[in-house]
């Protein structure tokens, strides 16, 4: 049935901007972020499978950055500050995130390549998810101070919490899922091997503590697939026959682990 929403979406031109050249910006802007929500679910999808929906079937530009009460005020040459909070950053991130990750696995699927392919392919692809942290506005970066000028911003825009959280998982969750690509050369005492190792530890620890810590109320985070039990098992996978004593504080059914893993799921 997803595939079959997609060839629709397709036959509908959702996913081509040339085929919308009347529509309003408001038209517009709905169609670009009905589409890359499409493209957003298809590329990231746990467990990984192979993609119907591929970059060259489409040609559609992200999203703009523009609240839904401002579409219909708004026009396409209208500069409005980005200073001010949006829901709609958060897709364009997500929107990002897809893209990086789908060209990845589209290149690896071309054929076999030789290891110092892979690890190029691979740290690309982690600097293009480093590049697009540094992108991203003070209020959806993790590790932003809490402040009572911070705290009164997030009473007045909700749902930036739940978002900032959400992000971190999943910028955290694929970049461990980028570099593991290169991990049976994790303990052959190579340069590229040694740096995906540590990128992939400090993702892991980083992905456990920020659900060890979770405050954000776990339904909040369901809209998307990548978030859940997956990444929780990856995460500790990853430390197993490295650092035992990271998983003894998983051993109780009632650690916030055990109920943030259980509670995506239901």
């Amino acid at each position: 049935m997803w595939a079959v929403a997609i060839r629709q979406a397709q036959q509908l031109g959702l996913g081509s901007d040339e085929s919308n050249p009347d529509e309003s910006f408001c038209e517009q802007q709905i169609r670009r972020r009905l589409w890359w929500t499409l493209a957003i679910c298809e590329w990231l999808p746990v467990p990984h499978r192979v993609p119907c929906l591929h970059e060259m079937d489409f040609l559609c530009k992200l999203p703009d950055e523009v609240d839904d009460e401002e579409l219909e005020a708004a026009s396409g040459g209208s500069r409005l500050s980005k200073s001010k909070p949006r829901p709609v950053r958060y897709h364009i991130a997500m929107a990002q995130v897809s893209k990086v990750y789908y060209q990845l696995r589209y290149m690896l699927r071309l054929r076999e390549w030789e290891t110092e392919d892979v690890a190029r392919f691979v740290f690309d692809a982690d600097e293009q998810l480093a590049n697009l942290i540094t992108d991203l506005p003070s209020y959806l970066q993790f590790d932003e101070n809490s402040t009572p000028a911070t705290e009164a911003r997030d009473s007045q825009y909700p749902f930036i919490p739940w978002q900032k959280k959400s992000l971190a998982k999943v910028l955290l969750y694929y970049r461990m899922a980028i570099s593991s690509q290169l991990q049976e050369h994790w303990l052959d005492g190579s340069t590229d091997g040694a740096r995906t190792r540590a990128i992939c530890m400090s993702s892991a620890r980083g992905l456990i503590h920020s659900t060890l810590t979770e405050t954000v109320d776990a339904s909040k985070l369901r809209p998307w697939s990548v978030l859940g039990k997956p990444n929780f098992e990856k995460s500790t996978d990853i430390f197993k026959g490295n650092h035992h004593e990271y998983l003894r504080c998983f051993s109780s059914p009632s650690t916030r682990i055990s109920a943030y893993g259980g509670g995506l799921l239901h």
